[in-house]
């Protein structure tokens, strides 16, 4: 058998429109995952969402469903793309991913892929949820273009995180 660096490749979710298309963020990030995937990192994807807490219209498919079909127009089989779609925000993406998902396969090997801005935040609730015993590997995905003002703030978010102590290393 092949051998893989995870058991999954879990793709955090960001956004999904009222029609169910996915926003550019979670595009790029499904595009992401499913290269890792093709190069033999993981032989599961998994695909996390249901839609932003701040949701007030209800999308047509949740972000994970969303997600899962882009990633089988990519080509990955259908049978190798597993959906969490209860979370509506970071820390529910870890928590039902762990729950429903990593521990009833004994899963503790992970690679999660996220957005450079949301990374360090990501990274503190994942090991925190996850626990110590849980190897998480991360590849983030930057957005060139996003609105420069938008990365600005981002990287302010990630050097408050950081100088907290929160940030948690990969």
């Amino acid at each position: 058998p092949p051998h893989y660096s995870a058991d999954v490749i879990i793709v955090l979710a960001g956004g999904v429109s009222v029609d169910g298309s996915l926003s550019p963020i979670s595009r790029d990030r499904v595009e992401v995952g499913v290269s890792l995937f093709q190069a033999g990192a993981a032989p599961f994807l998994l695909m996390t969402g249901r839609w932003g807490l701040l949701t007030t219209t209800i999308p047509a498919r949740t972000e994970a469903a969303t997600m899962k079909a882009l990633a089988g127009k990519l080509g990955v089989p259908s049978r190798r793309v597993l959906q969490e779609t209860r979370s509506q925000d970071t820390i529910g993406n870890a928590y039902f991913s762990r729950v429903r998902i990593l521990d009833p396969r004994h899963w503790h090997s992970v690679i999660v892929v996220t957005s450079d801005f949301h990374r360090a935040r990501a990274a503190a609730i994942f090991r925190r949820v996850l626990g110590s015993n849980a190897s998480i590997r991360w590849v983030t995905v930057t957005h060139p273009y996003l609105a420069p003002r938008r990365r600005s703030i981002a990287r302010r978010s990630r050097s408050r995180v950081c100088r907290s102590g929160r940030r948690t290393a990969s």
